[in-house]
């Protein structure tokens, strides 16, 4: 198991429910409940052989199934079934029967090697070991699944890891076991302004799919790329369009960096449109550290957003170096509000191996009147 590459991995966040009906700070339209979900939290404790993960992204089927995307993932090799004696795996899938947590059951899917637990998607012309796959944002896109991912490479830098660009693939028969896909890799065409495209939420509107992306400099900028849904859907990414200012333009004539839609962004972060406020939300955590969920709107997701206001810190295990990030909305579960969930871990490598409460993904709902 490698320290360095899941302490360091992304940023930290607190849970608290508030019950702010009707408010705003600082133009953001407040939610009327956050709060923890801890009974949908437990669908993620019942594989015994998967014993933690993070990530989780999801995408939702017709036929009622939810697929998880999950990055580093502690898997038990054999009947021992503790983290202890886990193997670290960089990526793992999960299958949701049923849209509602609480009772759904979930099987999780991993690769192997020589026999022993691996990464489901293992980078091309990697060894897993230093390259290798963070699962990104994910759709349904005519019958298929298409998925964004992170690629990572290992570095000699305190965090023992560096942004390698994004990869994207299509998963082409999503409705069968995993062990059963037939997985397309697909060209993704790289860009000079250190985005890693797809890393945030990725989503279908109109005739366009849309994928946000985060800038790997300081100033953690997030931008929008689309493509029309046609030829994403036959898997050919070659024209992305970029969103600068008020319009989109081509990648092979932009001349210098897009205009930004807001700075200080998470690589991984949630969106979802509420009817009821007509606002686009975006949840994310703030800087790397023990920080509050905080929330941006808008009337439109190409903004403009607003600024990142604190709306929910979660009540967690006192821990100098707890971590909490990589905060996903799930609005196609049924449940009350939106269900959105967010990952723990801590610098302390021995606390997150023998602490099992930390590294699964955790349930939250928000609602609006």
């Amino acid at each position: 198991m490698h320290k360095n590459r899941l302490f360091f991995k992304i940023a930290a966040v607190f849970l608290f429910a508030l019950a702010l009906a009707g408010c705003r700070a600082g133009g953001v339209a407040l939610p009327s409940l956050t709060a923890p979900w801890p009974a949908a939290s437990e669908m993620f404790l019942r594989d015994a052989s998967w014993r933690g993960g993070d990530g989780a992204s999801s995408v939702a089927l017709p036929d009622g199934k939810v697929l998880w995307f999950f990055g580093d993932s502690f898997v038990c090799p054999d009947s021992s079934c503790i983290r202890a004696d886990s193997m670290l795996v960089r990526n793992s899938v999960g299958v949701q029967a049923g849209r509602w947590p609480e009772t759904a059951s979930m099987s999780f899917y991993w690769g192997k090697n020589d026999g022993l637990p691996a990464a489901f998607f293992e980078e091309s012309g990697g060894n897993g070991h230093n390259l290798w796959l963070w699962p990104g944002g994910a759709v349904f896109l005519d019958g298929q699944v298409l998925l964004f991912l992170m690629r990572i490479k290992q570095d000699e830098n305190p965090l023992g890891f560096e942004v390698d660009g994004w990869s994207a693939l299509l998963v082409q028969n999503p409705s069968d076991p995993p062990p059963n896909w037939r997985i397309r890799r697909l060209e993704a065409p790289q860009n000079d302004f250190g985005v890693l495209v797809g890393s945030g939420p990725v989503f279908k509107r109109d005739n366009f799919v849309y994928a946000f992306g985060i800038s790997q400099d300081a100033q953690r900028e997030a931008h929008l790329v689309r493509w029309k849904a046609a030829d994403a859907a036959a898997g050919d990414l070659s024209a992305p369009a970029w969103r600068d200012d008020l319009s989109w333009t081509a990648q092979q004539d932009l001349k210098k960096p897009p205009k930004p839609l807001f700075e200080n962004g998470q690589n991984e972060f949630a969106l979802f449109y509420d009817e009821s406020v007509e606002q686009w939300i975006i949840l994310q955590t703030i800087g790397f550290g023990r920080s509050p969920i905080a929330m941006r709107t808008a009337k439109r997701f190409t903004g403009p957003w607003s600024e990142a206001v604190p709306v929910y810190a979660p009540s967690l295990p006192e821990n100098s170096g707890l971590l909490v990030y990589g905060v996903r909305a799930h609005p196609l579960l049924d449940g009350p509000c939106t269900a959105v969930t967010y990952c723990t871990n801590t610098t302390d490598f021995q606390s997150l191996v023998s602490d099992e409460s930390l590294y699964y993904p955790r349930f939250m709902r928000i609602c609006y009147p």
